[in-house]
């Protein structure tokens, strides 16, 4: 069977690549996932390690179709609602208008973030930390070419994918995880239809070793933001064990690592400082 190459093959230990994919391909069907009742119920927070990561992702991104939303004073103009718009987080962003971002039903809101997860983005959308310094190396070209396949795909007959999304809601992945994550359900379904076309072109067994990966991928991703969100469950409830002990204890000094010396150095030699670093 002759392989096309405008269907990406995908590459192994590569799921910032598999992610990025299906991010993409769930915004290109996002309307026909809306009336199956499967399309993500709020917007995405990618975050990532540093400024060179998040300025490849924006770049990334918008050679990907996606349209630039600088300020949410801006209304996001001239966007399909099989779009994506991103956003890149600025510390004076409001919650209100992140949230009102987030929520939109009139396209795939996607926040871009580094260094730390604000406070304000812990709550609510999912959150996929990508894999540091992998951006650098991605394989831009053969990404956008499998998008591009997929978009043909879904524009050729929208009825036949929501025939396959009807279908896909009495499949073992939906009926294992209906319920939870609404992403990690678009995630799937989006792996299935890919599944359908990469078929054209690849052997039965080839398919399925790429559904498996892609199915891994979502669920990889998915665990990672709940593990995110129960980490600061418990960061939380140790900040305020602090808070509460220094409340009663005036004798103890509070400063950023960085700041030891006088008093704080002398108070941390007599075990009375508590530092602290960025994250906390």
């Amino acid at each position: 069977m002759e392989k096309s190459r405008e269907i990406m093959p995908l590459k192994e230990n590569s799921y910032t690549e598999d992610i990025l994919f299906l991010i993409c391909a769930v915004s290109e069907i996002r309307p026909i996932l809306q009336k199956a009742g499967l399309a993500p119920r709020h917007g995405i927070v990618i975050f990532l390690e540093d400024q060179t990561d998040s300025d490849l992702l924006t770049r990334f991104l918008l050679e990907a179709n996606a349209t630039m939303c600088k300020s949410f004073n801006r209304p996001v103009k001239n966007i399909l609602n099989n779009g994506m718009a991103i956003h890149t987080f600025f510390r004076y962003d409001k919650e209100e208008k992140i949230t009102d971002f987030l929520e939109t039903e009139d396209f795939l809101p996607v926040i871009i973030t580094h260094g730390a997860i604000p406070d304000l983005l812990k709550n609510g959308p999912d959150i996929l930390p990508l894999a540091k310094n992998e951006l650098k190396d991605l394989p831009v070209h053969k990404i956008l070419t499998g998008i591009a396949t997929f978009r043909r795909y879904a524009r050729k007959d929208p009825n036949e994918i929501a025939k396959k999304l009807y279908f896909f809601r009495t499949s073992k992945a939906f009926l294992q995880y209906n319920g939870q994550d609404s992403l990690l359900l678009s995630l799937l379904a989006v792996t299935d239809i890919f599944g359908d076309l990469y078929r054209h072109t690849h052997t039965e067994s080839e398919t399925e070793q790429m559904k498996h990966r892609l199915r891994d991928c979502s669920r990889h991703f998915c665990d990672l933001s709940e593990n995110y969100r129960n980490d600061w469950d418990i960061l939380d409830v140790v900040r305020d064990l602090i808070f509460t002990y220094v409340d009663d204890d005036p004798q103890i000094l509070v400063d950023e690592i960085r700041k030891i010396q006088g008093p704080v150095l002398e108070a941390l030699e007599n075990g009375s400082a508590i530092l602290y670093d960025a994250e906390f």
